[in-house]
């Protein structure tokens, strides 16, 4: 199966920045990516309200389907995850904000995808965000470690506690990340433990991973 490949257009936002329009306060400084839904509408849609004022929103990338929009730079601090309220403390990255009482906007990739709450992401949005994610990583040189992939709703229990989890786990995006890293042997070992000890069905995880015919019993 050929590698999947996209591109990034680039849209804009003034929606960025503490004070707004301010530069360089992102980049390599980020610790990780807040993964969100849209709550509905169209990536036009969304595309509109960032570039609104009065909005007060904004996000570095929004996808739907193959097509992804860039609104803010990666250097530069979206407005998509300020607001903390009942964050999950198991993730080493929001307990190092809520004790320093730090903006997660000053330290987080934002990605907004195109659903509803309870949609079911086609496989060209998915193709698209693992894509994306990628990007992310290697331009900004994060590491493959799952707490670098967070929900919104674990910012936000309160508001956000749907947000993106009704629609997608972002703790996926990190496994497809950390099984494309693995050699085929390394991802055979691993498929075959979890195989014999009935956590996953044969089925189901021999067609994701294409070992149709490499896993042997």
């Amino acid at each position: 199966m050929p590698p999947v490949t996209r591109s990034i257009v680039w849209k804009g936002s003034p929606n960025f920045g503490y004070p707004r329009g301010t530069h360089g306060q992102l980049g390599r400084h980020t610790w990780g990516k807040v993964y969100h839904i849209s709550g509905g509408g169209t990536l036009n849609g969304m595309g509109s309200w960032f570039n609104n004022p009065a909005a007060s929103a904004s996000a570095h990338f929004g996808i739907d389907g193959r097509i992804i929009h860039q609104y803010v730079k990666l250097s530069n601090a979206a407005w998509h995850a300020g607001g903390v309220a009942s964050p999950d403390l198991s993730n080493s990255i929001i307990r190092k904000l809520t004790r320093d009482n730090l903006n997660p906007n000053r330290y987080l990739v934002g990605i907004e995808v195109v659903a509803s709450p309870g949609d079911v992401l086609s496989k060209s949005t998915w193709d698209s965000l693992i894509w994306l994610s990628d990007y992310i990583d290697q331009e900004l040189g994060l590491g493959d470690q799952p707490d670098v992939h967070l929900g919104h709703n674990q910012i936000n229990s309160v508001s956000r506690a749907r947000d993106p989890v009704s629609v997608y786990d972002p703790r996926k995006v990190w496994r497809e990340h950390h099984m494309a890293e693995l050699t085929q042997a390394q991802k055979e070992a691993i498929i075959k433990g979890m195989l014999l000890g009935g956590l996953v069905d044969i089925e189901a995880i021999t067609t994701r991973f294409d070992l149709r015919d490499t896993l042997l019993f």
